[in-house]
């Protein structure tokens, strides 16, 4: 059973990475709408996040390096869903382009993320999926590299938080 959840991850990862190389410069507009990264970053960021979600997926189907992709799909879906969510709670009509740029950010788009969010938890906590294959054990270091990639990744959405806040504190003592 966990073989074949490890196997359906890995079809997601690898169609929504299809349709981001298949439509690369589209992919990049949903990334610059966002208004997160400077445009000089947009590029760099998005074929990262294209070649990470290609890493994974064939970390997911040959089982090398299983357990260093989990953490990181982890993490990089978590930061997905930060910013998704910063986008649908502020009703802006944007894509995430996750599988093609026709479907905009919803509730349903989150809840998508929090259980691919919530199946890669149950393949990373099942020593049955991740002990078959130790050529990357989750040393300590590597544990707090991708905390240090999640803090990186967040940033831009901290100041963006950070400044919504502040314009909210700003309406609020003008009324």
């Amino acid at each position: 059973m966990l073989l074949v959840l490890q196997f359906v991850v890995a079809c997601i990862l690898l169609y929504a990475t299809a349709h981001k190389l298949l439509d690369s410069s589209g992919f990049l507009q949903a990334v610059r709408a966002f208004r997160i990264l400077n445009d000089r970053l947009v590029a760099p960021f998005g074929w990262t996040v294209i070649f990470s979600e290609l890493g994974v997926a064939l970390a997911h189907i040959t089982g090398i390096w299983l357990r260093f992709a989990l953490l990181y799909s982890i993490c990089m879906l978590v930061c997905f869903l930060f910013a998704m969510a910063r986008i649908y709670r502020r009703d802006e009509p944007l894509s995430c382009h996750c599988f093609g740029g026709v479907e905009k950010i919803s509730a349903r788009t989150l809840f998508r993320l929090l259980v691919l969010i919530f199946a890669e938890l149950v393949l990373l906590t099942n020593p049955a999926v991740v002990s078959w294959n130790s050529a990357m054990s989750a040393s300590p270091s590597v544990i707090k590299a991708l905390f240090l990639l999640v803090w990186l990744y967040s940033i831009p959405e901290l100041v963006v938080i950070g400044r919504d806040l502040k314009t909210l504190l700003r309406k609020e003592v003008m009324l």
